[in-house]
């Protein structure tokens, strides 16, 4: 009788321990995400310009000193080219009537390692390069939140 009541207490002890979280650090997948990548992309060399879509090789300072000008309401990080991004074809109306062009978004680290982060009015990334209807880069714009970007058009 004793030796079932021991190997019943073995049986509970390990299917009690088999519930406990593992030893060490439990690190939130978000928080990893974060340090991991941001990490990653702090470690890359800093570009002096975007390689746009049309081909140019566009310097990166003007938009940089442009956008720190206008801080608090313009915070534009300064490697924001090594984000995740895709390419999208919008379509904008303009006197003219409606216009199709290219839009590159970067989405930053918030919004790429938090899967329950939403802003509905991030609507073109974190950071987005705009082109014109033929194809040309015409200049970023920054999502400051509350649904406002801040425009840096390429100034020649």
């Amino acid at each position: 009788m004793r030796s079932g009541f021991v190997l019943l207490w073995i049986l509970v002890v390990q299917s009690l321990m088999a519930c406990m979280p593992p030893a060490g650090p439990v690190v939130d997948p978000v928080d990893r995400c974060y340090s991991e990548t941001s990490r990653a992309i702090l470690a890359k060399p800093a570009l002096a310009c975007l390689q746009t879509l049309d081909g140019r090789c566009v310097p990166l300072a003007p938009f940089l000193e442009r956008c720190a000008a206008y801080w608090p309401d313009c915070v534009l990080f300064h490697k924001f080219y090594y984000w995740p991004s895709h390419i999208e074809e919008r379509a904008a109306q303009t006197p003219e009537g409606t216009v199709s062009h290219k839009v590159r978004f970067y989405d930053n680290l918030r919004s790429t390692c938090d899967p329950d982060f939403n802003d509905s009015g991030r609507t073109h990334g974190d950071v987005a390069e705009f082109y014109d209807g033929e194809g040309l880069f015409m200049g970023l714009a920054v999502y400051m939140g509350n649904g406002l970007y801040v425009p840096l058009p390429l100034e020649d």
